[in-house]
C-alpha cells in the first residue's frame, strides 16, 4: 500500500491511494455536501442524485481514527483544463490535510497521466473519459 504517514499533536493522518472499498464513504461524503446534510446524517437513497462530472476522479484519501476524512480529486473546469480539489467529511477543511491530500494526489496523477509525453489537450481527453466512465458506473451502481 502507497502511503504516508503525518502525525500532528492531535492524530495520525494516512495519506494513501484510492481504492475500490472507498466509494461508500467518498459518495457518501461527496452527497452531504451537495446536499448541505447535516455532518454524519444518514441520506435516504431516493434523495441521492445523480452523479454528473462535477464529482470528478477521487485519487487519494486522508485517514484517521479508522474513517476516511476526506478525499482529493480531479475535475475539468470550464475552460477544460484540470483543478485539484478536495473534499471533508463534516466541518473538516484543515489546511495541514488538505496539503497533504493534495501532495498524494499530485503524485498519482503524475504516475498515471503526465509522464508519457502527451499534450494537454490530449490529457484533458484521457481525464474526461475516466470521469465519465466513473461517473457512468457510481450511477449504475446506485
Amino acid at each position: 500500500m502507497m502511503r504516508e504517514e503525518v502525525i500532528n499533536e492531535n492524530n495520525t493522518v494516512v495519506y494513501r491511494n484510492l481504492y475500490l472499498p472507498d466509494f461508500r464513504s467518498i459518495l457518501h461524503i461527496y452527497q452531504e455536501k451537495q446536499m448541505k446534510c447535516t455532518p454524519g446524517a444518514k441520506l435516504p437513497k431516493i434523495l441521492m442524485p445523480q452523479l454528473t462530472e462535477a464529482f470528478g476522479l477521487p485519487l487519494s484519501v486522508a485517514w484517521s481514527d479508522e474513517r476516511i476524512i476526506g478525499y482529493a480529486y480531479i475535475y475539468l473546469n470550464g475552460n477544460g483544463s484540470t483543478e485539484l480539489a478536495c473534499c471533508f467529511a463534516g466541518d473538516r477543511n484543515e489546511q495541514e490535510i488538505r496539503a497533504g491530500l493534495e501532495r498524494k494526489a499530485k503524485k498519482i496523477l503524475d504516475s498515471q497521466y503526465e509522464n508519457n509525453g502527451e499534450t494537454a489537450a490530449a490529457k484533458a481527453v484521457k481525464l474526461r473519459n475516466a470521469i465519465q466512465q466513473l461517473i457512468s458506473w457510481l450511477n449504475s451502481c446506485n
